[in-house]
């Protein structure tokens, strides 16, 4: 997953990715944060492979056929030079043959020292994500096919049909895992006192869900 990204400009020209309304290094400024739009056009074999190094990151359907990536930044002091930073930021995506891999630049250098951000990714609903993600939040909601996410530190929260789901494995390394069924909760099996892991392979569906934070939280619900 850990790959090198071309910028987005020779990207957009020579794998003919779908371009937004917004071009390359457009930030707009929307309800007082600065916020960048991205789309990308997808193949239906392509599994969606995101990698952030912290933020917030909400990933939901989407029904357009195209990824859609929304970067949300604020800064919580007046210094221009954070302002500066946040615009570079940018979005870069890489088709490849098996997937669309989407990776946010520009972060890692200064972390998140005075800024917020968050991340909306609107995708297909039946194909697969993999998300690797240093430190934050994730959210999914409502996706039926495989998802895959390691988080180095912070919550995972993923809700998912109940029927669209065959395999479940979640851990943390450190802190709590929990699996929630349409007729009740599972705990999370503890290990050493400090970690806790769930498997369960009792779905008529056909997604695998695999979670693991190292420190933090995972809960995964299936309606």
């Amino acid at each position: 997953m850990r790959a090198t990204f071309a910028g987005i400009t020779g990207l957009v020209a020579a794998l003919g990715l779908a371009a937004g309304p917004a071009v390359a290094g457009d930030w707009q400024r929307e309800g007082g944060r600065e916020t960048l739009r991205r789309e990308f056009a997808v193949q239906a074999n392509q599994e969606i492979r995101l990698d952030l190094r912290w933020g917030e990151l909400r990933v939901e359907p989407g029904d357009s056929g195209k990824v859609e990536v929304i970067v949300r930044a604020e800064c919580h002091h007046g210094h221009r030079d954070c302002e500066d930073r946040v615009r570079d930021i940018e979005i870069d995506g890489a088709s490849r043959s098996d997937a669309l891999e989407v990776e946010l630049t520009g972060l890692s250098a200064w972390h998140s020292k005075g800024v917020s951000l968050e991340v909306t990714v609107r995708m297909p609903r039946r194909q697969a994500l993999d998300v690797d993600m240093g430190a934050g939040e994730i959210h999914v909601e409502d996706l039926e096919s495989d998802v895959h996410i390691d988080l180095g530190a912070g919550e995972i929260q993923v809700r998912m049909p109940e029927d669209a789901v065959r395999k479940v494995r979640v851990d943390a390394g450190v802190g709590d895992a929990n699996l929630r069924l349409s007729r009740g909760r599972i705990e999370g099996s503890r290990r050493n006192l400090v970690g806790a892991g769930v498997r369960w392979n009792e779905g008529r569906g056909h997604a695998d869900v695999d979670c693991h934070v190292g420190a933090g939280e995972v809960n995964l619900r299936l309606d």
